[in-house]
C-alpha cells in the first residue's frame, strides 16, 4: 500500500529501501517512521511466538487488539490522503 501510494504521488520507489519510504510518509504526514517501526516490532514478537503458556497468548491477542486502532487510523490517513491530494477514490466495503 506504500509503495503504490507514493507511486500515485509521483515518487519513484523501485529504489527506495522501505525506511525510504517510510521516511517519505512521514514527510507527507501520512504516519511517524517511529510509530510504524514498533508496530512491525509487536508484530514480529506475535508472529514469532510460538508460545505454550496460555498467558502469553493471551497477552499477545490483547497487543494485536490494542495496537488495530493505530493501524486503522494509519489506513484512514492513508484513504484521506488518496482522495484528498491525489484526487483518488478509495472504496471500502
Amino acid at each position: 500500500v506504500f509503495s503504490k501510494l507514493l507511486e500515485l504521488s509521483g515518487e519513484d520507489v523501485k529504489k527506495m529501501t522501505f525506511l525510504d519510504k517510510l521516511n517519505r510518509l512521514e514527510e507527507l504526514e501520512i504516519l511517524t517512521k517511529e510509530s510504524w517501526m514498533h508496530l512491525r516490532e509487536y508484530r514480529n514478537e506475535i508472529a514469532h511466538e510460538y508460545s505454550f503458556n496460555q498467558d502469553e497468548v493471551v497477552d499477545s491477542i490483547n497487543l494485536i487488539y490494542e495496537k488495530s486502532n493505530e493501524l486503522i487510523a494509519i489506513l484512514d490517513t492513508l484513504q484521506r490522503f488518496a482522495e484528498e491530494k491525489l484526487n483518488y477514490t478509495t472504496h471500502t466495503t
